[in-house]
Protein backbone atom coordinates (compact mmCIF):
# COMPACT_ATOMS: atom_id res chain seq x y z
CA UNK A 1 0.00 0.00 0.00
CA UNK A 2 1.28 3.45 -0.97
CA UNK A 3 1.89 5.80 1.93
CA UNK A 4 1.75 8.91 -0.30
CA UNK A 5 -0.28 8.72 -3.56
CA UNK A 6 1.36 9.98 -6.74
CA UNK A 7 -1.32 12.64 -7.20
CA UNK A 8 -0.84 14.00 -3.68
CA UNK A 9 0.25 17.62 -3.15
CA UNK A 10 2.43 16.71 -0.21
CA UNK A 11 5.98 18.14 -0.45
CA UNK A 12 8.96 17.02 1.60
CA UNK A 13 12.04 19.28 1.84
CA UNK A 14 15.34 18.61 3.57
CA UNK A 15 17.84 21.27 4.64
CA UNK A 16 21.28 19.87 5.45
CA UNK A 17 23.94 22.09 7.01
CA UNK A 18 27.49 20.81 6.56
CA UNK A 19 31.04 22.16 6.17
CA UNK A 20 31.71 23.09 2.55
CA UNK A 21 34.93 21.02 2.44
CA UNK A 22 33.08 17.68 2.77
CA UNK A 23 32.86 15.25 -0.12
CA UNK A 24 29.25 15.04 -1.25
CA UNK A 25 27.42 12.20 -2.98
CA UNK A 26 23.79 12.98 -3.81
CA UNK A 27 21.19 10.97 -5.71
CA UNK A 28 17.74 12.46 -6.19
CA UNK A 29 14.70 11.58 -8.32
CA UNK A 30 11.85 14.00 -8.92
CA UNK A 31 13.26 16.80 -6.83
CA UNK A 32 15.60 19.79 -6.66
CA UNK A 33 19.08 20.16 -5.19
CA UNK A 34 20.54 23.51 -4.08
CA UNK A 35 24.16 23.94 -2.94
CA UNK A 36 25.94 27.11 -1.86
CA UNK A 37 29.70 26.43 -1.98
CA UNK A 38 31.45 23.07 -2.15
CA UNK A 39 35.23 22.80 -1.82
CA UNK A 40 35.16 19.00 -1.61
CA UNK A 41 34.50 16.55 -4.43
CA UNK A 42 30.89 16.42 -5.59
CA UNK A 43 29.02 13.49 -7.15
CA UNK A 44 25.45 14.26 -8.17
CA UNK A 45 22.87 12.08 -9.95
CA UNK A 46 19.68 14.04 -10.56
CA UNK A 47 16.53 13.28 -12.56
CA UNK A 48 13.42 15.36 -13.19
CA UNK A 49 14.46 18.35 -11.12
CA UNK A 50 16.58 21.48 -10.86
CA UNK A 51 20.14 21.94 -9.66
CA UNK A 52 21.57 25.24 -8.47
CA UNK A 53 25.04 25.85 -7.08
CA UNK A 54 27.27 28.81 -6.36
CA UNK A 55 30.93 27.70 -6.43
CA UNK A 56 32.08 24.10 -7.01
CA UNK A 57 35.77 24.34 -6.26
CA UNK A 58 37.02 20.76 -6.71
CA UNK A 59 36.24 17.81 -8.94
CA UNK A 60 32.53 17.55 -9.74
CA UNK A 61 30.76 14.67 -11.48
CA UNK A 62 27.21 15.57 -12.39
CA UNK A 63 24.57 13.50 -14.17
CA UNK A 64 21.41 15.27 -15.30
CA UNK A 65 18.35 13.64 -16.82
CA UNK A 66 15.39 15.89 -17.73
CA UNK A 67 16.83 18.66 -15.55
CA UNK A 68 17.71 22.34 -15.44
CA UNK A 69 20.99 23.44 -13.88
CA UNK A 70 22.48 26.78 -12.94
CA UNK A 71 26.07 26.99 -11.68
CA UNK A 72 28.02 30.15 -10.95
CA UNK A 73 31.47 28.59 -11.10
CA UNK A 74 32.84 25.08 -11.58
CA UNK A 75 36.60 24.54 -11.40
CA UNK A 76 36.94 21.00 -12.74
CA UNK A 77 33.91 19.03 -13.80
CA UNK A 78 32.31 16.31 -15.84
CA UNK A 79 28.65 16.64 -16.78
CA UNK A 80 26.57 13.89 -18.39
CA UNK A 81 23.31 15.46 -19.55
CA UNK A 82 20.25 14.07 -21.33
CA UNK A 83 17.27 16.21 -22.34
CA UNK A 84 18.46 18.94 -20.00
CA UNK A 85 19.56 22.56 -19.90
CA UNK A 86 22.51 24.10 -18.09
CA UNK A 87 23.71 27.64 -17.47
CA UNK A 88 27.30 27.98 -16.24
CA UNK A 89 28.81 31.39 -15.60
CA UNK A 90 32.46 30.36 -15.34
CA UNK A 91 34.49 27.15 -15.65
CA UNK A 92 38.14 26.15 -15.85
CA UNK A 93 38.21 22.58 -17.13
CA UNK A 94 34.84 21.19 -18.19
CA UNK A 95 33.98 17.93 -19.96
CA UNK A 96 30.50 17.31 -21.32
CA UNK A 97 28.72 14.22 -22.64
CA UNK A 98 25.25 15.18 -23.75
CA UNK A 99 22.15 14.28 -25.75
CA UNK A 100 19.36 16.66 -26.79
CA UNK A 101 20.43 19.34 -24.33
CA UNK A 102 21.21 23.06 -24.28
CA UNK A 103 24.24 24.70 -22.71
CA UNK A 104 24.76 28.39 -22.01
CA UNK A 105 28.39 28.83 -21.02
CA UNK A 106 29.54 32.38 -20.35
CA UNK A 107 33.28 31.81 -19.86
CA UNK A 108 35.32 28.62 -20.11
CA UNK A 109 39.06 28.02 -20.17
CA UNK A 110 38.95 24.46 -21.56
CA UNK A 111 35.88 22.74 -22.93
CA UNK A 112 35.68 19.12 -24.09
CA UNK A 113 32.48 17.76 -25.61
CA UNK A 114 30.91 14.56 -26.83
CA UNK A 115 27.59 15.73 -28.17
CA UNK A 116 24.48 14.55 -30.00
CA UNK A 117 21.62 16.84 -31.00
CA UNK A 118 22.64 19.66 -28.66
CA UNK A 119 22.87 23.43 -28.78
CA UNK A 120 25.84 25.30 -27.32
CA UNK A 121 25.89 29.03 -26.69
CA UNK A 122 29.41 29.92 -25.55
CA UNK A 123 30.63 33.37 -24.53
CA UNK A 124 34.41 32.99 -24.48
CA UNK A 125 36.53 29.84 -24.44
CA UNK A 126 40.21 29.18 -24.78
CA UNK A 127 39.99 25.60 -26.04
CA UNK A 128 37.10 23.68 -27.63
CA UNK A 129 37.70 19.99 -28.34
CA UNK A 130 35.61 16.91 -29.04
CA UNK A 131 33.14 15.43 -31.49
CA UNK A 132 29.51 16.15 -32.30
CA UNK A 133 26.54 14.92 -34.30
CA UNK A 134 23.58 17.14 -35.21
CA UNK A 135 24.89 19.82 -32.82
CA UNK A 136 25.14 23.59 -33.21
CA UNK A 137 27.92 25.66 -31.63
CA UNK A 138 27.71 29.43 -31.30
CA UNK A 139 30.83 31.13 -29.87
CA UNK A 140 31.22 34.81 -29.13
CA UNK A 141 35.01 34.55 -28.91
CA UNK A 142 37.64 31.84 -29.35
CA UNK A 143 40.96 32.36 -27.62
CA UNK A 144 43.39 29.57 -28.54
CA UNK A 145 42.17 26.38 -30.21
CA UNK A 146 39.36 24.41 -31.82
CA UNK A 147 39.91 20.71 -32.45
CA UNK A 148 36.65 19.04 -33.31
CA UNK A 149 34.95 16.43 -35.50
CA UNK A 150 31.46 17.54 -36.49
CA UNK A 151 28.69 15.86 -38.46
CA UNK A 152 25.39 17.46 -39.50
CA UNK A 153 25.59 20.67 -37.52
CA UNK A 154 26.97 24.20 -37.41
CA UNK A 155 30.04 25.93 -35.96
CA UNK A 156 29.81 29.70 -35.70
CA UNK A 157 32.55 31.84 -34.09
CA UNK A 158 31.89 35.58 -34.06
CA UNK A 159 35.51 36.40 -33.21
CA UNK A 160 38.69 34.34 -33.39
CA UNK A 161 41.45 36.07 -31.41
CA UNK A 162 44.57 37.21 -33.24
CA UNK A 163 46.50 35.17 -30.65
CA UNK A 164 44.83 31.85 -31.53
CA UNK A 165 47.14 28.87 -32.08
CA UNK A 166 45.27 26.23 -34.07
CA UNK A 167 41.92 25.47 -35.64
CA UNK A 168 41.43 21.87 -36.75
CA UNK A 169 37.97 20.85 -37.95
CA UNK A 170 36.90 17.62 -39.64
CA UNK A 171 33.32 18.01 -40.80
CA UNK A 172 30.55 16.33 -42.76
CA UNK A 173 27.40 18.19 -43.79
CA UNK A 174 28.32 20.97 -41.37
CA UNK A 175 28.28 24.73 -41.91
CA UNK A 176 31.34 26.58 -40.59
CA UNK A 177 31.45 30.34 -40.07
CA UNK A 178 34.66 31.80 -38.60
CA UNK A 179 35.31 35.53 -38.23
CA UNK A 180 38.92 36.34 -37.42
CA UNK A 181 40.35 39.42 -35.77
CA UNK A 182 41.29 41.78 -38.66
CA UNK A 183 44.96 41.66 -37.59
CA UNK A 184 45.12 37.84 -37.42
CA UNK A 185 47.65 35.98 -39.59
CA UNK A 186 47.66 32.23 -40.21
CA UNK A 187 48.40 29.35 -42.54
CA UNK A 188 45.30 27.97 -44.22
CA UNK A 189 44.67 24.47 -45.55
CA UNK A 190 41.12 23.45 -46.54
CA UNK A 191 40.50 20.07 -48.19
CA UNK A 192 36.87 20.07 -49.31
CA UNK A 193 34.60 17.68 -51.18
CA UNK A 194 31.48 19.08 -52.77
CA UNK A 195 31.48 21.99 -50.32
CA UNK A 196 31.01 25.72 -50.85
CA UNK A 197 34.04 27.69 -49.63
CA UNK A 198 34.36 31.47 -49.24
CA UNK A 199 37.50 33.13 -47.85
CA UNK A 200 38.02 36.85 -47.35
CA UNK A 201 40.76 38.67 -45.54
CA UNK A 202 43.39 41.33 -46.05
CA UNK A 203 46.75 40.19 -47.30
CA UNK A 204 45.54 36.75 -48.39
CA UNK A 205 47.72 34.66 -50.68
CA UNK A 206 45.63 31.60 -51.49
CA UNK A 207 45.59 28.96 -54.19
CA UNK A 208 43.04 26.35 -55.20
CA UNK A 209 44.13 22.95 -56.43
CA UNK A 210 41.96 20.27 -58.03
CA UNK A 211 42.41 16.89 -56.36
CA UNK A 212 39.56 14.92 -57.96
CA UNK A 213 37.34 16.64 -60.49
CA UNK A 214 34.73 13.87 -60.53
CA UNK A 215 34.32 13.93 -56.75
CA UNK A 216 34.54 17.75 -56.67
CA UNK A 217 37.47 17.47 -54.30
CA UNK A 218 39.69 20.53 -53.96
CA UNK A 219 42.47 21.93 -51.81
CA UNK A 220 42.45 25.61 -50.89
CA UNK A 221 45.71 26.62 -49.24
CA UNK A 222 48.07 29.50 -48.55
CA UNK A 223 48.52 32.26 -46.01
CA UNK A 224 46.38 35.04 -44.62
CA UNK A 225 48.01 38.15 -43.20
CA UNK A 226 51.64 39.21 -43.11
CA UNK A 227 53.19 37.06 -40.37
CA UNK A 228 51.36 33.71 -39.94
CA UNK A 229 54.16 32.06 -37.98
CA UNK A 230 52.97 28.71 -36.57
CA UNK A 231 49.26 29.55 -36.49
CA UNK A 232 47.25 27.06 -38.54
CA UNK A 233 43.71 26.61 -39.80
CA UNK A 234 43.14 23.05 -41.08
CA UNK A 235 39.69 22.03 -42.29
CA UNK A 236 38.64 18.78 -43.94
CA UNK A 237 35.05 19.09 -45.09
CA UNK A 238 32.55 16.96 -46.96
CA UNK A 239 29.49 18.95 -48.04
CA UNK A 240 28.39 22.05 -46.14
CA UNK A 241 29.29 25.74 -46.34
CA UNK A 242 32.62 27.18 -45.15
CA UNK A 243 32.92 30.92 -44.66
CA UNK A 244 36.12 32.49 -43.31
CA UNK A 245 36.30 36.24 -42.85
Amino acid sequence: KKIIPYDSRIEINYTVTAPEYLKLRITNRYGDVYIENCSGDLTLDLSNGSFKANNLMKRSQIRLNFCDASINRISEGYIDASFSGAFIEDSDDLSLTSVSSRFDLRSSTRLSVKSRRDKFFIGTTGFLRGDSNFTDFRLDELGKEINIMAKYGRIDADLVSKNFEMISISSSYTDIYLTFDPSASYNLDIRHINAFVTTTGSGSSLEKKVLDEDKKEYLTFGTVGKSPGEKKVNIEATKGNIYLK
